[in-house]
């Protein structure tokens, strides 16, 4: 039996729904041979270890408080134990330099944080470089489709040969359940509420409404079809305009008064036959979205709910080659971690 040792940081929804597909594939895996264990849950202010793998829930309760880096005594704690996966499923805009650290030591990391991947370039190159010296393995599909392997995919393209030419479509499950919501004639207040209670929403939701979110995944599949683009490079236009002097929770109590606004727009799009989408795309030389209004008829009009699509187009692709699915909500962006984390642990039983 190949064991394989998982450190998570994250004790919010997509990490306690990780760590229970996790316990629950436990005995699935172990027919392949694979135990693979949580050792270790690493908080903001709290951090639970125990090398022999914790059962079930366990580790809420052994959680002990802890300030400061918790992950980095966590990899501390675990220094000796190998083979070893750190799993972010944190916000942390800081977390690329333990991942440097991580996989410098031959710990695997698997992310669903973007923000580490879309910092400096010099940033992004320092986290591969640090994987490929010492093999560890660096997997963030979660990061831009949640659970569609749209990262496996351009990454599969272009070590097969294949040039990327762009890659297309709509990239937030978030903005497309509104839009979709708004088609019906629903206000934007009520949807938005709907969005956030069933977890599609960043915590604060206007990462999501100003389109940086989707910046960010473009910038990420911009750099993974071989360009070298720094964050400012993106163009990025609101899905609405917000205050920014507001703390999240008077916004939510006033997202109301953007209704008539946002109901305005979506009329004037159908007068046109058109419907109001949000549009991302990516190229090695650019990356942009923003709300545009599409054709009745295009796929991107069909989308329904809290789905991505993800249009590619490349040398061989000249019939574009087209994933989509769901892209929003803890299930599957838990999912997509857990995809990529027994892609690791398989590699690693290898």
């Amino acid at each position: 039996m190949r064991r394989l040792s998982v450190l998570l940081a994250g004790r919010g929804t997509v990490g306690a729904v990780f760590a229970a597909q996790l316990g629950g594939a436990s005995p699935r895996l172990a027919e392949e041979g694979l135990a693979v264990k949580l050792v270790a849950v690493a908080g903001r202010r709290a951090l639970a270890v125990e090398r022999r793998g914790f059962e079930g829930s366990a580790w809420r309760e052994r959680a002990d408080p802890a300030d400061g880096d918790t992950v980095r005594r966590a990899l501390e704690a675990l220094a000796d134990l190998r083979p070893l996966v750190f799993v972010d499923a944190t916000a942390e805009p800081e977390m690329g330099r333990a991942y440097v650290d991580a996989l410098a030591a031959g710990v695997h990391v698997v992310s669903c944080n973007k923000l580490p991947f879309t910092r400096a370039q010099r940033e992004f190159d320092a986290m591969h470089e640090a994987a490929a010296a010492t093999g560890a393995h660096l997997r963030f599909e979660a990061t831009v489709g949640a659970g569609l392997p749209t990262v496996r995919t351009l990454r599969d393209l272009r070590q097969s040969g294949d040039e990327i030419a762009e890659v297309s479509g709509c990239f937030s499950g978030t903005l497309n359940f509104l839009c979709a919501g708004l088609d019906a004639g629903r206000p934007f207040s009520d949807l938005l509420e709907q969005a956030r209670a069933a977890g599609f929403t960043e915590p604060d939701p206007r990462e999501d409404l100003s389109g940086r979110d989707v910046a960010r995944k473009a910038l990420i599949l911009a750099r993974l079809a071989g360009g070298r683009l720094e964050p400012g490079q993106v163009s990025c236009r609101p899905l609405v305009e917000t205050d920014p002097t507001l703390d999240r929770t008077r916004f939510l109590e006033t997202a109301a008064i953007l209704d008539a606004g946002v109901r305005e727009r979506v009329e004037a799009a159908r007068r046109s036959g058109r419907v109001l989408r949000y549009v991302a795309r990516a190229t090695p030389a650019a990356a942009s979205c923003g709300p545009a209004e599409v054709e009745a008829g295009d796929p991107l009009a069909r989308l329904g709910g809290p789905e991505n699509v993800f249009v590619y187009r490349t040398r061989r692709y000249t019939v574009p080659l087209v994933i989509s699915g769901p892209g929003a909500g803890p299930e599957v962006t838990a999912g997509g971690v857990f995809s990529d984390l027994l892609e690791v642990a398989r590699a690693a039983a290898r």
